[in-house]
């Protein structure tokens, strides 16, 4: 007769090194990087609290995040004075200038 095989009790599995949400953030931080920021900044409260969880993604995510948010606020600050001066100089170009709204 056998005996029924007794389950082994193994050691937990250590943590992962990174989060998912590290990744998520980082992720985020190149395609929508205000979101990128906000989750970096959660995911490095929540691995800070995980021994030996690595916290260099949340951390490169909340700097991608916020270097790509002040080129984004460059660019449309940018575009605007652009399409401010266009208009400008239409207006100087055209006789009766654009009191009456204006080709914008």
């Amino acid at each position: 007769m056998t005996t029924p095989a007794s389950p082994s009790l193994a050691p937990p599995a250590p943590p992962s090194p990174h989060s998912g949400l590290g990744i998520a953030a980082l992720v985020c931080a190149v395609l929508a990087p205000f979101v990128g920021v906000i989750l970096g900044i959660v995911a490095l409260v929540r691995d800070a609290k995980v021994a030996g969880r690595s916290r260099i993604l949340p951390i490169l995510a909340i700097w991608i995040g916020a270097v790509m948010t002040l080129f984004e606020i460059v660019a449309i600050a940018a575009l605007w004075f652009v399409a401010w001066m266009a208009r400008e100089v239409m207006c100087g170009e055209l006789a009766s200038g654009c009191a009456g709204g204006g080709p914008f």
